[in-house]
């Protein structure tokens, strides 16, 4: 077994990820991250006995340029003998009827999509290709910008999804062990120019802060992972006692109705204040569950 999906699969293994069985949705975008991924669980099919899927979204948001990227992947999984299931999203259309952020429209439609094959197909998993170097990215916004969350938590390993969950196996690998393995498959993969550009926050950090980290600590995506992984341990202790202490605490009257005993309330520590403060958010506002998540 190649060294790279030997680390993928003891990851995967240490937090459960997938079981024997399963039926795995791969979203593939047609880059080397998610390339990489199909590769991998092709890979581990036999092993856990998996039955797979791609998926693919076109934004149309680059034209025949993004129309290659579906064919591309396609491509791919009828090479590998993969069921493919992909769609062209109204984004354009979208953006010009209603306005708003075109990065969160296009999440919004991607994710509809998501959850429609999952509920179809009956798969138990959407598997993403966000690797290390995307967590150190994640820290970084959430430092600079500020978080409305209770802690910093990073990227899920995984979280709930549609009729199963998201699950995230390439966090314990770099960007480079990826375009390593990629090279060694001699795989071809699809280039987002986007990317390269600087009008995103995320692109920056990437090409400017993230390298200077690693020239400090070459090893800064391992200590990344590991501070996020204690993190997302204690939030789930956390917030494991502050839904005890909101049953607690909170008397709910109507979908728009609380109390609340404020008396109690202010003896709680600080944490589980501002804890107990996001579940009865989440209960008000269904928006409001960006707070507790970072839905990645």
């Amino acid at each position: 077994m190649h060294p790279f999906i030997l680390k993928v699969k003891k990851y995967i293994d240490k937090y459960q990820l997938i079981q024997r069985g399963d039926r795995l949705l791969l979203a593939c975008s047609g880059g080397a991250d998610s390339v990489a991924a199909v590769l991998t669980f092709h890979g581990l099919k036999k092993l856990y006995n998996l039955q797979l899927g791609i998926v693919h979204t076109d934004h149309q948001l680059r034209g025949a340029e993004s129309a290659e990227d579906m064919h591309f992947v396609e491509q791919l999984a009828i090479r590998l003998d993969i069921s493919f299931y992909g769609t062209t999203l109204e984004v354009p259309s979208r953006v010009e009827a209603e306005g708003g952020n075109v990065q969160v429209i296009c999440r919004e439609e991607r994710y509809a999509y998501f959850d429609t094959v999952m509920k179809q197909e009956n798969f138990d998993k959407l598997v993403f290709g966000h690797h290390a170097d995307d967590q150190i990215e994640t820290i970084i916004m959430s430092l600079v910008r500020g978080t409305l969350a209770s802690s910093l938590t990073g990227i899920p390993i995984t979280r709930p999804f549609s009729n199963g969950s998201i699950i995230r196996p390439f966090l314990c690998v770099t960007k480079d062990e990826i375009l390593d393995y990629v090279q060694f498959q001699k795989q071809a993969f699809r280039h987002d120019p986007s990317n390269d550009k600087h009008t995103y926050t995320r692109n920056r950090l990437r090409h400017t802060v993230v390298p200077l980290l690693r020239q400090e600590n070459v090893h800064v995506s391992d200590s990344i992972r590991t501070f996020v992984e204690k993190q997302q341990q204690d939030d789930h202790f956390l917030q494991t006692l502050a839904k005890e202490k909101f049953d607690q605490l909170v008397t709910v009257k109507s979908e728009s109705s609380f109390f609340m005993d404020s008396k109690q309330f202010r003896e709680i520590p600080v944490a589980l204040q501002r804890r107990v403060i996001l579940i009865l958010l989440k209960y008000l506002y269904d928006s409001s569950s960006a707070l507790l998540n970072n839905r990645l």
